[in-house]
């Protein structure tokens, strides 16, 4: 009888679990499809010429991202949101509407200088300054974006006092929506993925590759973010696992051999770039990564910060620097396509 109580036990117990875990993954995925979509429209809107931005650069949808990210977690103190809302605002909605290896991308065409169009440096030193300009002005201003978006919630949520319970209430019935929404919004991806072709599945398979990678990097924070005292070891290793797979991706779809694209099948270079703004993208967060650094000692966020912008930046210049001063690199500037 012990023997069949422990077991009915252990059953309710993986039951429930496996509840809980449905009912993250049904208000996450939508969030994650928004957050693909935030990114790659905000990347579409300010790729335009001539613009005081360079065009290719991320840094409009990772301070976006990070603004948001400040204010939902600022919020979440205040007036509570529920656990399967938060993290698929913050975690999937934030993380995928910015993306670390992007911004690691444009720390190597920057300090080498590859695949930029325009005149070259003055001397390869010049590189130095390019890297430190990519460097700071995006952890500057992706930083300065969270902090500025804690400020605005915290001024707005005491002003209007009156109003908690009604925001609470909000944000939690978005989540319950997006759960009942799940479903249909992947259904209609994949058929629109199924049934157009050409531009339209920028957005649909880039949204389907975004699910997969934001969910790797959910699972592997929470299963590692917490098992190394201060260290947070799955989003670290999200963001390198993305950003060594984007430097691949970045030469299938960019690359040149013997002065031709390396890969020429045009089905083939479009589901690279797919995967490269949409599994590589989601399965990196700038948003993430820039928030836990702000809330550790600064001598342990430099750490952090260091590690995981100076190992992926060594990938970077192994993978691609390579194959760039080998066989060369086509000219990306002002597209993304």
């Amino acid at each position: 009888m012990g023997y069949r109580d422990a077991y009915r036990d252990n059953k309710r117990v993986i039951n429930e679990k496996l509840y809980e875990t449905l009912l993250v993954y049904l208000t996450f995925i939508p969030f994650t499809v928004l957050g693909t979509y935030t990114r790659l429209g905000i990347f579409r809107l300010s790729s335009y010429e001539p613009s005081y931005i360079t065009a290719t650069s991320t840094i409009w949808s990772n301070m976006v991202a990070c603004f948001l990210f400040g204010a939902i977690r600022y919020a979440d103190g205040i007036i509570t949101i529920d656990s399967y809302t938060l993290p698929s605002l913050t975690t999937g909605f934030c993380g995928t509407a910015s993306s670390f290896s992007s911004f690691i991308l444009e720390l190597f065409q920057h300090s080498t200088h590859s695949a930029i169009s325009g005149a070259q440096y003055p001397n390869a030193g010049y590189g130095v300054m390019e890297f430190l300009s990519v460097l700071l002005i995006q952890l500057v201003a992706s930083g300065g974006a969270l902090v500025f978006g804690q400020t605005v919630a915290r001024h707005l949520l005491n002003h209007y006092t009156s109003y908690h319970k009604k925001l609470q209430k909000f944000i939690n019935y978005g989540g319950k929506l997006m759960r009942f929404a799940c479903i249909p919004i992947v259904v209609s991806q994949i058929v629109l993925a199924i049934v157009f072709s050409g531009n339209s599945r920028f957005w649909t398979l880039d949204a389907l590759f975004g699910i997969v990678g934001a969910s790797i990097r959910f699972e592997l924070s929470k299963h590692f973010n917490n098992r190394f005292n201060w260290f947070p070891m799955g989003t670290f290793l999200a963001n390198i696992i993305s950003s060594t797979l984007a430097c691949v991706l970045f030469i299938l779809r960019y690359g040149l051999k013997d002065g031709h694209p390396l890969v020429t099948n045009a089905e083939a270079t479009s589901m690279v770039l797919y995967l490269l703004l949409g599994f590589c993208g989601s399965l990196s967060t700038l948003s993430t990564f820039v928030y836990e650094g702000n809330n550790m000692p600064i001598t342990n966020a430099c750490w952090y910060y260091f590690l995981s912008v100076g190992i992926c930046f060594c990938v970077s210049i192994v993978i691609t620097g390579t194959y760039a001063w080998t066989h060369g690199i086509q000219d990306i500037q002002g597209r993304i396509a």
